[in-house]
């Protein structure tokens, strides 16, 4: 099923092969991989922690797990350091070379991509993975005829690879093959119906190339009536970071949306940069017209209540819950309760449950793409979180504004 792309289906299989034998570390490598390809991603911590715990010479594939799981979470510079270190005990694996060339396709490296995924075909010529990434790195080299072989080989080894396709219509189209192109967007939206690049490529071929406007104007319309755009929304738990990294992603040069309602104080002297009508998402949604491309804030809670009808990426701020509530407990004017170490329980557990709710909640949401941030790396490496957000959003962001918006001495509720 794996093999096949039907995550959906090996789950329960190697769930059970999982939990009934922990200790065989093929199997936890195995569910890794399957619940990454479903995007269960707090799971795959969690059985990757419950993995680090076994005896290390027994799992050489630890630094390979480990890699896997931060090329899936955008984190490509931390992911290749593991898998290089991979290499020294598990070479022989295709799927390592395959997880290092995405990881150089994310920094937009292709040459180094295109050597690991040929090191890939070398050991497993019939790896549609490999034909597929080394296709996308040849393609983004120019190397048009050399991408389209290694593309159609990937579709014909796995046809259900919507991505695969996509890749290959964007070849067909460049080669201005633009009825093979049509061809291969009509498979992607068969798969991601909701696929706006797809459809827009498909409008471009049937009012410029491959004349038919009744079916442009029918694309049109469904782009029209059910993709209404890409929204970025910086989320997670008040005082997690949030307002931070929209000053981050200011500084980069997106558009925010604020109102500036909520003035800057000791607490956020930067700024909240917030948005108030967010705050009655739950009754009214109908201004988001207003965001489509640009960054809002919506805290996680919220989440739930944005509509299906747009894609969002969303950069979702963590931080130690310890540190969330005495942060809180300041800014509410509890210095007492802080000083006398009074640690809240109940309300740190209920934002526990929230914090599992909404991810969850993400992950049943195929609209919603996300990259976890965590407070402390953006205070201690604030580069590498610059460069993976630029990654994620697909933008061309100003990476040293963004550097610099980062101030540590603002780190000051810290765990004890």
């Amino acid at each position: 099923h794996l093999f096949k792309e039907e995550a959906h289906l090996a789950e329960p299989i190697i769930e059970k092969l999982y939990k009934q034998s922990p200790n065989i570390a093929r199997y936890g490598l195995k569910y890794i991989e399957c619940l990454q390809k479903l995007k269960k991603f707090d799971a795959c911590i969690s059985v990757l922690e419950e993995i680090k715990k076994l005896d290390q010479k027994d799992l050489p594939q630890l630094d390979y797990l480990e890699g896997v799981f931060l090329v899936s979470q955008n984190k490509p510079r931390k992911a290749l350091l593991l898998l290089k270190k991979a290499m020294e005990t598990i070479a022989h694996m295709p799927t390592l070379h395959v997880k290092i060339g995405e990881a150089f396709i994310k920094l937009k490296e292709w040459k180094d991509a295109t050597i690991a995924f040929e090191k890939a075909l070398e050991i497993d010529p019939e790896n549609a993975g490999a034909h597929m990434g080394i296709g996308i790195a040849l393609l983004r080299q120019d190397k048009l005829e050399e991408a389209l072989d290694h593309l159609l080989t990937s579709v014909s080894l796995i046809f259900n690879n919507p991505l695969a396709h996509y890749f290959l219509g964007e070849t067909f189209y460049r080669l201005e093959m633009y009825e093979r192109a049509v061809e291969a967007f009509k498979v992607v939206i068969a798969y991601q119906p909701g696929n706006r690049k797809a459809h827009s490529y498909l409008v471009k071929l049937y009012t410029q190339h491959v004349m038919n406007i009744e079916e442009a104007n029918k694309h049109n319309t469904f782009i029209k009536n059910n993709i209404k755009g890409t929204i970025t929304i910086v989320s997670g738990l008040p005082r997690s970071g949030t307002s931070m990294m929209m000053q981050m992603l200011q500084a980069g040069g997106l558009d925010i949306l604020t109102d500036n309602l909520r003035a800057e104080d000791n607490n956020n002297p930067k700024g909240y940069l917030e948005y108030q009508k967010v705050k009655n998402l739950a009754k009214d949604n109908s201004w988001l017209e207003e965001v489509q491309n640009k960054v809002i804030k919506v805290i996680a809670q919220l989440l739930q209540y944005l509509p299906n009808n747009y894609q969002y990426k969303v950069v979702f701020m963590e931080r130690e819950m310890e540190e969330i509530i005495q942060s809180q407990q300041i800014m509410l004017g509890k210095t007492a309760d802080v000083e006398n170490k009074t640690y809240p329980t109940v309300l740190a557990d209920t934002f526990m449950k929230q914090l599992e709710k909404t991810k969850s909640w993400i992950q049943n949401h195929p609209q919603f793409e996300v990259i976890y941030i965590s407070y402390k790396d953006v205070i201690s490496n604030p580069t590498e979180i610059a460069e993976n957000l630029s990654m994620f959003l697909d933008a061309d962001l100003n990476l040293t504004a963004m550097i610099k918006s980062v101030d540590p001495l603002l780190y000051r509720n810290k765990k004890s």
